[in-house]
């Protein structure tokens, strides 16, 4: 059952994860259109920054392929599954002390909460794992 538990977190993560693709593959207006939604402010058109973007959607996408393919073989990927779950939560640390320092508030920066929750429910639902 926990190994059930843990794989449904692991598809989780895959898809939080490899939504990122959508800034990777989208324009800048598109995608700081979507992150206005989450509570940006309005941010001018710089190439760098489109760089940016492009390279940390790029890598949290790759994120998504890697927990995708310890999702179909856990069985071979039980201590990546464990390096990912450890990483998980040290980005929610990160994102939970970030949140604090930077006084960000609900609702208006909505999305805050459900990435720190993301990160500590998909850490803890991997360490679940354990090969049969």
């Amino acid at each position: 059952m926990k190994n059930q538990i843990a794989r449904f977190f692991l598809l989780l993560a895959a898809t939080g994860w490899g939504i990122s693709f959508i800034f990777t593959f989208s324009s800048w207006t598109t995608g700081v259109g979507i992150l206005y939604n989450m509570g940006a402010q309005p941010i001018d058109y710089q190439p760098m920054l489109d760089y940016w973007l492009k390279m940390a959607s790029s890598v949290f996408g790759c994120l998504g392929i890697i927990y995708l393919k310890c999702f179909f073989k856990p069985e071979e990927n039980e201590n990546t599954i464990r390096l990912l779950s450890f990483l998980a939560l040290f980005v929610g640390v990160t994102l939970l002390i970030s949140a604090w320092v930077n006084k960000l508030t609900y609702p208006h920066h909505s999305t805050f909460p459900v990435d720190i929750m993301f990160c500590f429910s998909t850490g803890l639902g991997g360490l679940l794992y354990r090969r049969p």
